[in-house]
């Protein structure tokens, strides 16, 4: 497997065995990257309803939203594509692969939400704020609980294995290495900081090293970590 380009401050990375299998910080794996879209799409809108409490309320509360484009000063909200362009070997952002909508509900919280999606990396990120702690309590438990509906739901057999020794923040939170047919194929997190709930799943590239996942999402959770 060809050896990956890690950043500039840090030597050169170390050789791979067979796709799958890593030995140092990082590797890219082979992996069906797009049924873990469609598995993850499953998940979308599930947390929601679980936070209000019942689906009927839940849909009400949907239809009273109002979703838009992000505007781009929302992007800073989200983990962006381009952020993993040290981490896939000769990776570029394809025009047009990425969609970030903006969605704002009658009780003043709102959402931004990125996919990116093409033969290198599939990406969401989520940035979800809450009017207060407790209902950002709910939603972080919601994605939570959604993700599993939607592997469950799913024709993959998708693993999670917790690593919270590798990345931890704000007042809770949980990372996850994720792996396909036993094989590691990316990492997803879910942490939430008073009132705002950070989500991010990604396939393409995955991170077993404390070091290179904070060097990924330090930079983003400064960027996001004093909203009120």
């Amino acid at each position: 497997m060809p050896q990956q380009q890690p950043p500039m401050q840090y030597a050169p990375g170390p050789q791979y065995g067979q796709p799958g299998q890593v030995y140092g910080h990082y590797a890219q794996p082979q992996r069906p990257k797009r049924r873990i879209g469609l598995i993850i799409g499953l998940v979308v809108g599930l947390p929601f309803l679980m936070m209000v409490g019942c689906v009927g309320l839940g849909l009400a509360m949907n239809a009273m939203a109002d979703e838009k484009p992000a505007s781009p000063g929302d992007m800073k909200y989200v983990l962006q594509a381009k952020e993993f362009a040290p981490y896939v070997e000769n990776f570029t952002v394809t025009p047009g692969a990425g969609t970030a909508t903006r969605i704002e509900n009658i009780d003043d919280s709102w959402e931004i939400s990125y996919e990116y999606e093409d033969d290198r990396l599939y990406l969401m990120s989520s940035f979800i704020h809450e009017s207060n702690a407790e209902d950002a309590k709910y939603s972080y438990s919601g994605q939570q609980i959604g993700t599993s509906l939607g592997y469950a739901g799913g024709e993959v057999d998708i693993e999670e294995v917790e690593r919270d020794d590798l990345f931890k923040w704000g007042d809770e939170s949980k990372f996850y290495l994720l792996k396909i047919d036993g094989q590691p194929a990316g990492n997803r997190l879910v942490a939430r900081k008073g009132g705002n709930v950070v989500y991010i799943i990604f396939s393409g590239v995955y991170f077993d090293d404390a070091e290179w996942v904070h060097e990924l999402l330090d930079p983003y959770l400064a960027r996001v970590g004093a909203t009120k």
